[in-house]
C-alpha cells in the first residue's frame, strides 16, 4: 500500500487534472455552441478560482462572412457556471486583449450603423462573463476611411440582470469615454449608453469632433424604443475637400448639433420624434432646427416637422454676383425616405439682402423675397439621375435698382416659379415705382434654351409718362401728354453656339407732347425690331404724325422704310425708305423710295416739292404787306453730314402764273427816298407774273438764300409793259423759327424754353 504522504498529493493533483480537464471541456462547449474556435493558446495555469491562459487567439464567422478575431495575453478565467440553461463565464480579465472584426464582403461598400436587434443583443450579454477587466484593449474595425485603430481598456460587470460595460478608447490623444448598461429579463431589454470625447476627436478630412451622448432605449418586438436621448455634439476646425466646393463666404467654421426626445405623451410601441438643432457659424451662420418622426421602418420613411432654416452671410460672391447682408429664413415640413422626399414650405420663406451688384453696373438695395404655398419634390432612388420638382408662388421687391440706362426706382415682380432639374418656368407681373409694368413668362427648356416674354401694360400718356421715369435716356426735350402705347418683347437664347433671337413690337396710337421746340399731335406709328444674331433690323410699316407745329403749321408727316445694322455698330447701318413725305403749306415734300448707308461721312439727297401754295407760305411768313398766289414745285439737292444740311442749286418755280402783291409803307418810303427803287415798290404792289423762279441755297449755318427771277406786269405801272425783275433774298431760318416760336402761335412750354435757350446764348456783358 502507498504511504498517506504519497497518496494524498496523488489525490489532489488527480483532481486538479480533472477539474482541469472539466474545465476545458466545460469552455469548448461553451464556445462551441457560439460558433468560437480556437485558433492558439498556450501557458496554461489553473486554481481554485479558473484557469489562466498567456495567450489565447478565438475566431467567430458567420455564414454571411463575417469574421471577428480576439487575441488575448495574460487571461484569468473564472469557472464557467450553469445558469438559464447554460454555461457562463464568472469573471474574465486580462492584460491585454487584441480585437479585429472584418465586415462580410456585401457589407463593407455600406457598414451596418446603429444597435443590434434585441434579440441578438440579448445573445451576446450571454457570452459575457459576470465580472470583466482588460487593462489593454486595442481595437482594428473597418470605418469611413477604411480601418480605425483605436487603444484603451474595458471593464464590467453584472448584477441582478444588469450588465455594466465601461470602457476607454483611445487614439493618440484623444480618448472616447464610454459607459452603458444593459439588462435583460421578462420585461426585454433595456439599453442605457453614454459617450464622452474627453478631448476633441480628430476626424480625417473633417474636423474635431468633441461632446457627449446619452441614450436610453427599450427592446421591444420590432426593435428598440428610444426612452431617452441627449446628444450634444460639436464639430470644429472643419476641413476636406467637401468645403472647398462651398463658395468662402459661406464656408462654416464650426457646426453644433444637439438631439432630444420632446416632453409629452407618446404612443406605446411606437417610436418617439425626436428634436434636432443644428448650428453652423464662421463668416456666415446659419440653424436648422425641428422635428423628425418615423412614419415607416420598410421602407423607412421620416416625418420633418416645425422645421426652419435661418442662414445669414454678411458678404457673398457668386457667378459674379455679389451681395451684402443676404439673408434666408424658411420654414417647412414633409417627408424623407430612402428614395425621394416631399417637402412643403410655409408662406415665411424669407429671402433677404441689403445689397447686391450684379455684371453690367446692375446695384439692388433692399432686396426681399418671399416664397408661399412652395413644394419641393427630390428624387434620389440608386441607379437613377437626381431629379427634383419646386412649385412656388413668388414674390421678389426691390427698394432701389439702379443701373446705367435707368432711373433708380423700386422694382416688384409676383408670380408663379416652377422649375426641375431640366426645365424652369417664371410667370407673373413685373412692374415698378414709375407706373410701368409688364406680363413676363421665362421659360428655360430641356437643351438649355432660354426664352423671355414681355407684353408690357398698355401706356396711356395723359395719366404719366413711365418711361420717363424710367429710362435715363429718354430725351429731356420729349414730353408726352396724350396717347396710348402697347409693346411686347420675345428673346430667345439657344444653347450652344446658336444665334440669339429678340423681337420687340411697338404700337403707338394718338401721340401728342413737344419735342424740342416743336408741338406734334396725333402720332401713329407700328415698328417691329428685331435682333438674330449680330444682326439688327427695325421695320417701320407705319410712321405718321397728323400736325407738327414748329412754328408754322405742317403735317401730315408719313414714312414707311427699314433700318439694318451690325449689333456691334448700331448706328452705322443702312436706312430704306418706301414712303418719305410731309404735308406743307397745301402741298408736300417727298423723298423718291431710296436708301443711305449712315456710316459714310455724306449723305447726297434730292427733296421733291411739289404743289405748295405761295399765299400759305406768306401767310406763315411774319412780312408786314406781302400777299400773293401761285402752285410752286422743285428739286432741291441737300448734302448732309455731321455739321447739318446744305442745298446748292436749288430750283424752285411756279407751275402758273399768278400774283405777287407787296404793299408795305415801309417800301413805299424807300421808293419816294430813292427814285431807282421808286419802280420796284410800285411794280411790287401788284404785280401779275407769268414766270416766278428761284435757286435756292442753304448752309449748315441756317442761312437760306433765295435768288429770285420774276417776269410779269403791272398794270397800273408804264400801262402794263412786261417788267422782268431779279430779286435776291436772304434769310436765317433758325432766327425766322425762334421769332415764330415767341409768338403766339406755340404752347406756353416753347416759348419759355426758347427763352431760356436765347438767355444763355446772349453774351455776357463786358
Amino acid at each position: 500500500m502507498l504511504s498517506r504522504r504519497i497518496t494524498l498529493p496523488l489525490l489532489v493533483v488527480l483532481v486538479l487534472a480533472l477539474a482541469l480537464f472539466g474545465g476545458v471541456l466545460a469552455a469548448r462547449h461553451l464556445l462551441d455552441s457560439q460558433g468560437i474556435r480556437i485558433l492558439d493558446w498556450g501557458g496554461p495555469g489553473i486554481s481554485a478560482d479558473g484557469v489562466s491562459l498567456e495567450r489565447l487567439e478565438l475566431q467567430r464567422e458567420d455564414a454571411e462572412g463575417s469574421r471577428l478575431q480576439l487575441r488575448g495575453e495574460a487571461l484569468r478565467v473564472g469557472w464557467p457556471v450553469r445558469a438559464d440553461g447554460g454555461w457562463r463565464l464568472r469573471h474574465l480579465s486580462g492584460s491585454r486583449l487584441q480585437l479585429d472584426w472584418q465586415p462580410a464582403a456585401n457589407d463593407a461598400a455600406e457598414p451596418a450603423l446603429g444597435l443590434p436587434l434585441p434579440e441578438q443583443l440579448a445573445e451576446w450579454l450571454e457570452l459575457l462573463p459576470d465580472s470583466l477587466d482588460i487593462h489593454s484593449l486595442s481595437l482594428d474595425l473597418p470605418c469611413a476611411s477604411g480601418r480605425c485603430m483605436l487603444d484603451g481598456s474595458l471593464n464590467g460587470n453584472r448584477k441582478s440582470g444588469v450588465t455594466t460595460l465601461g470602457a476607454q478608447l483611445q487614439k493618440a490623444d484623444q480618448r472616447l469615454l464610454l459607459q452603458g448598461s444593459v439588462s435583460s429579463g421578462p420585461a426585454g431589454v433595456q439599453v442605457a449608453a453614454a459617450a464622452q470625447l474627453a478631448e476633441p476627436l480628430v476626424l480625417p478630412g473633417y474636423g474635431r469632433l468633441r461632446g457627449n451622448l446619452q441614450l436610453a432605449a427599450d427592446g421591444v418586438a420590432e426593435g428598440w424604443l428610444p426612452r431617452m436621448l441627449d446628444a450634444d455634439l460639436q464639430l470644429e476646425e472643419l476641413q476636406g475637400s467637401w468645403l472647398q466646393t462651398v463658395p468662402a463666404e459661406l464656408r462654416l467654421q464650426t457646426l453644433a448639433l444637439r438631439l432630444w426626445l420632446p416632453e409629452g405623451e407618446r404612443t406605446p410601441s411606437a417610436l418617439p420624434p425626436v428634436r434636432f438643432d443644428l448650428r453652423g457659424s464662421g463668416i456666415s451662420s446659419g440653424s436648422f432646427e425641428g422635428e423628425l418622426g418615423v412614419s415607416s421602418l420598410e421602407p423607412w420613411g421620416l416625418e420633418l416637422r416645425d422645421a426652419r432654416l435661418q442662414m445669414r452671410a454678411p458678404r457673398l460672391a457668386l457667378a459674379g454676383v455679389k451681395a451684402s447682408g443676404a439673408s434666408v429664413d424658411l420654414r417647412l415640413g414633409g417627408s424623407i425616405g430612402r428614395e425621394a422626399a416631399s417637402l412643403q414650405f410655409a408662406d415665411a420663406v424669407q429671402l433677404r439682402a441689403d445689397s447686391l451688384t450684379a455684371p453690367e453696373g446692375v446695384e439692388i438695395r433692399q432686396l426681399s423675397g418671399d416664397l408661399s404655398r412652395a413644394r419641393l419634390d427630390l428624387g434620389y432612388a440608386a441607379g437613377q439621375p437626381v431629379s427634383f420638382t419646386l412649385d412656388s408662388q413668388l414674390r421678389v421687391q426691390a427698394g432701389s435698382l439702379r443701373q446705367a440706362s435707368l432711373q433708380p426706382l423700386g422694382w416688384s415682380f409676383a408670380g408663379k416659379l416652377a422649375a426641375t432639374m431640366q426645365q424652369l418656368s417664371l410667370q407673373g407681373r413685373l412692374e415698378n415705382r414709375g407706373g410701368l409694368a409688364a406680363d413676363v413668362d421665362l421659360q428655360r427648356q430641356e437643351k438649355g434654351d432660354l426664352r423671355l416674354k414681355a407684353r408690357f401694360q398698355e401706356i396711356f400718356f395723359r395719366a404719366g409718362n413711365p418711361l420717363a421715369k424710367t429710362l435715363r435716356d429718354w430725351p429731356a426735350l420729349l414730353t408726352l401728354s396724350n396717347g396710348r402705347l402697347n409693346a411686347s418683347a420675345d428673346w430667345n437664347l439657344p444653347a450652344g453656339s446658336a444665334p440669339q433671337e429678340l423681337a420687340l413690337g411697338l404700337d403707338a396710337r394718338g401721340l401728342e407732347g413737344i419735342h424740342d421746340r416743336s408741338e406734334f399731335q396725333g402720332l401713329d406709328a407700328q415698328a417691329d425690331v428685331r435682333l438674330r444674331g449680330t444682326a439688327l433690323t427695325a421695320d417701320l410699316p407705319k410712321l405718321e404724325v397728323r400736325r407738327l407745329n414748329p412754328g408754322v403749321e405742317l403735317g401730315p408727316l408719313q414714312f414707311r422704310g427699314r433700318y439694318r445694322a451690325a449689333l456691334a455698330t448700331p448706328l452705322a447701318g443702312r436706312l430704306d425708305w418706301q414712303q418719305a413725305q410731309l404735308q406743307l403749306f397745301g402741298g408736300r415734300a417727298w423723298l423718291a423710295p431710296a436708301g443711305i448707308e449712315l456710316a459714310q461721312a455724306e449723305q447726297a439727297l434730292t427733296l421733291h416739292l411739289e404743289g405748295v401754295r405761295l399765299e400759305e407760305i406768306l401767310r406763315a411768313y411774319p412780312a408786314e404787306g406781302l400777299a400773293g398766289t401761285g402752285i410752286l414745285d422743285g428739286e432741291l439737292p441737300m448734302r448732309v453730314d455731321r455739321r447739318g444740311v446744305r442745298i446748292s442749286g436749288g430750283r424752285v418755280a411756279a407751275r402758273q402764273p399768278g400774283v405777287l402783291q407787296f404793299r408795305s409803307e415801309k417800301i413805299r418810303a424807300l421808293g419816294r427816298s430813292n427814285p431807282a427803287m421808286q419802280l420796284v415798290a410800285s411794280t411790287l404792289d401788284d404785280f401779275r407774273y407769268d414766270q416766278l423762279s428761284s435757286q435756292v441755297d442753304y448752309d449748315e449755318s441756317g442761312r437760306l438764300l433765295l435768288a429770285l427771277n420774276l417776269r410779269g406786269r403791272n398794270p397800273s405801272v408804264e400801262q402794263g409793259r412786261p417788267i422782268n425783275l431779279n430779286v435776291n433774298l436772304e434769310e436765317n431760318l433758325p432766327t425766322l423759327l425762334t421769332s415764330l416760336q415767341l409768338s403766339d402761335r406755340v404752347s406756353e412750354t416753347i416759348r419759355q424754353r426758347v427763352q431760356e435757350r436765347l438767355r444763355q446764348e446772349k453774351p455776357a456783358t463786358p
